[in-house]
């Protein structure tokens, strides 16, 4: 894969998938740690030789306007505003959004708290209410 010029994360996310693989077919797990010790390796080479890993700009709220604007007057329609509301104003990533249910939203005087079970920056689950305007 390092042959094909591929991404660092492309990589990681190949070893991920060949593991998961793994376990789904209930085989034992391979031993990736050549792997990703050859990974480390080429990570630091392209750093060295200049390369950053490519990061999404944020959305403007010009541009969210826009966006929410641009989505059709159906049921789907508002389903996929309140998404891109209030994943937009919890700075939420996708996975946090997707798990969101009914359950997880309680209308307050101040606005909207969202309760937030897991998140990438909360591995733990320690389970956080984020409370949007």
């Amino acid at each position: 894969m390092v042959i094909a010029d591929l991404a660092p994360a492309t990589i990681d996310q190949a070893i991920a998938c060949i593991l998961s693989q793994h376990e789904l077919a209930r085989q034992p797990k391979p031993n990736t740690k050549t792997a990703r010790h050859a990974l480390r390796g080429y990570k630091r080479r392209l750093l060295e030789d200049g390369w950053r890993q490519r990061k999404a700009p944020p959305i403007l709220p010009e541009q969210l306007q826009a966006m929410v604007a641009a989505l059709p007057r159906t049921v789907a329609g508002m389903r996929d505003q309140f998404i891109l509301v209030v994943g937009w104003w919890m700075m939420a990533r996708r996975p946090e959004l997707v798990a969101l249910n009914d359950v997880d939203l309680r209308f307050v005087k101040e606005g909207l708290e969202v309760y937030v079970a897991s998140s990438k920056t909360d591995q733990e689950a320690h389970r956080t209410v984020r409370p949007l305007p």
